[in-house]
């Protein structure tokens, strides 16, 4: 039965396959009811398959391997997988893009950039090192433990969190930030991102 039925299934695709050809080029001016027939013929197809292919509860499951109705099976099914799956498939791969573009560091620092500093990046000791830099200023990046700030051109740097430029009360908020994504589950991580809180925080300084 349930060869019958991914075999009807199979068929009711070349069925949509005729009517879209036939009533959009062959001859898009047919009048008559074939098209609704054939429609009818296809839900009826699906309505049927559905029911016989629902599994009962009732009905003892019988374990056999049959490759013909594993391969009618595969090809019944994979239209249907691919539009339900497609659209889920595309907003992971959107929302990949998205996060990608949001989480570069020019974007995190944007708020600073506005304001006329410049971002540079450098290498040392196999890690990436960023730098905003707007006149004596020098703000040092090393996502995600290392945030310091220079007040003579880069000659020295003090932790944020050490530096008397910024009020205790911030500093301590930035504190705060940075263990919270320290100690985060690392699932946790994307909403405990520190380094744009910390650059919003920075901004009213300039």
């Amino acid at each position: 039965m349930k060869k019958v039925c991914f075999s009807l299934i199979i068929l009711s695709y070349f069925l949509i396959g005729f009517i879209l050809i036939y009533f959009n080029k062959i001859n898009p001016d047919h009048e008559g009811n074939l098209g609704l027939a054939l429609s009818i013929v296809v839900i009826a197809i699906w309505l049927i398959s559905l029911i016989l292919l629902t599994p009962n509860k009732n009905k003892r499951i019988v374990n056999t391997k049959d490759k013909t109705e594993e391969w009618l099976r595969v090809i019944a099914l994979a239209p249907i997988m691919t539009i339900v799956l497609t659209p889920a498939i595309l907003f992971g791969i959107v929302a990949q893009i998205v996060g990608a573009i949001r989480n570069t560091m020019k974007n995190k620092c944007k708020i600073l950039l506005k304001k006329n500093f410049v971002l540079t990046k450098e290498k040392h000791n196999k890690k990436i090192v960023y730098l905003l830099t707007k006149e004596n200023f020098v703000i040092r990046i090393c996502e995600f433990d290392c945030y310091e700030i220079s007040l003579d051109y880069g000659a020295t740097h003090t932790q944020i969190t050490n530096s008397h430029f910024i009020s205790y009360d911030d500093r301590i908020e930035i504190e705060n930030i940075i263990n919270k994504y320290s100690s985060c589950d690392y699932r946790d991580k994307d909403i405990y991102e520190p380094t744009s809180k910390i650059m919003k925080i920075l901004e009213k300084y300039f």
